[in-house]
């Protein structure tokens, strides 16, 4: 009995050598998770102070202060291709999707919410549509 009793005094030493680090190892791992960066100094539009200045079409006063993320009106170019028109829209109308969480109604809707500064001319018989299950501007048949 007594040989016994010798044997397991290592095997209980081992386990607590083992969860000791374990246990170490644990508040090593976990211990800093929860810091946060060290906060910057904004200005008021939300810009870093390092940054350089925004800017911002004089036509184009954005929304209210307050009213959420500025945007800035794309224009698109008339003399851009078909593909390159639709790729243009198609950026404009996912980027309006992401910050409104839903799809638009209509491209006009996009150009109202200063997303777009005009909706550019589709070619001739044709019209852009929102393609609202692939979130994509298409060209469709008048």
């Amino acid at each position: 009995m007594n040989t016994l009793s010798a044997h397991r005094r290592p095997l209980l030493q081992m386990s607590a050598l083992r969860l000791l680090i374990f246990l170490a190892g644990g508040i090593f791992l976990f211990g800093g998770c929860d810091k946060k960066p060290a906060p910057t100094e904004t200005t008021a539009v939300g810009q870093n102070n390092n940054s350089a200045p925004e800017q911002i079409p004089a036509n184009n006063p954005g929304p209210a202060v307050g009213s959420g993320p500025r945007v800035v009106p794309v224009a698109v170019a008339a003399s851009a291709g078909d593909s390159a028109k639709l790729a243009q829209l198609t950026q404009v109308l996912r980027r309006f999707g992401v910050e409104h969480r839903r799809v638009p109604q209509s491209l006009n809707e996009v150009v109202a919410a200063g997303y777009l500064a005009a909706l550019p001319a589709a070619p001739a018989g044709k019209q852009f549509a929102i393609d609202g299950k692939h979130m994509q501007v298409v060209l469709e048949n008048k």
